[in-house]
């Protein structure tokens, strides 16, 4: 009987250990993580951390990089000849705002064509971006229809560079996204509501597919 049941123990103490076994070298996989490579223009910074949220929800991993190597850029309006595919993710207003406690008075189209282009007031200082900038693009376009800033102009490189020199300025004028304006400032013109746009430069995977579905809600 001592024989028998010390067998039977040595049975069950195998099976234990190769069940340890097994489970020890089937270890659960590991989600594997896309990297993404997104370019956002310097108008849509407050939208990083709704891009980043989107990321976490699925495997992907943004790393932010310039225009020409990322896989999605998020702007905001259709750059001209626009070839790629794109998506609207949303709508974003862009204004001409001012100090709060300015004097200057609400503008019209043409008045606000007439200041940028130099022939308004001449204490009022102008602040505008490079004309890469795609909020620069469209006022070009649709307040100057075209035609040259005054040379007399100040350049803003960010929102950030652009609501320091407005809030320093009691006599400054510039460009700002809705989603940039603070209590400091107050709008003197709405050019209006433009599509936030996705732009996917790549062959679109499951992913990016992901994100910009996100994005879109």
């Amino acid at each position: 009987m001592l024989k028998k049941r010390s067998s039977w123990r040595t049975v069950l103490l195998a099976g234990i250990g190769i069940s340890m076994l097994a489970s020890c070298g089937s270890p659960t996989p590991q989600a594997t993580h896309e990297l993404i490579r997104v370019h956002v223009s310097s108008s849509l910074q407050p939208w990083l951390e709704e891009a980043y949220d989107c990321a976490r929800e699925g495997t992907g991993v943004l790393y932010l990089t310039d225009d020409s190597s990322s896989d999605i850029t998020l702007r905001i309006g259709e750059p001209e000849a626009l070839t790629l595919p794109a998506y609207q993710i949303d709508e974003e207003e862009i204004l001409i705002a001012a100090h709060r406690e300015s004097s200057i008075q609400n503008l019209s189209l043409a008045e606000a064509e007439n200041l940028f282009a130099g022939r308004g007031d001449p204490t009022i200082q102008v602040w505008t971006y490079s004309s890469q900038v795609d909020v620069q693009e469209i006022f070009n376009r649709d307040v100057m229809k075209g035609r040259p800033v005054t040379s007399n102009g100040r350049l803003a490189v960010s929102p950030e560079n652009m609501r320091e020199a407005l809030k320093n300025g009691a006599n400054s004028v510039g460009i700002l996204t809705r989603a940039w304006m603070t209590e400091d400032f107050r709008e003197i013109y709405s050019l209006g509501k433009y599509p936030v746009l996705a732009i996917n430069r790549v062959q679109p995977e499951e992913e990016i597919n992901r994100l910009i579905g996100c994005l879109q809600k």
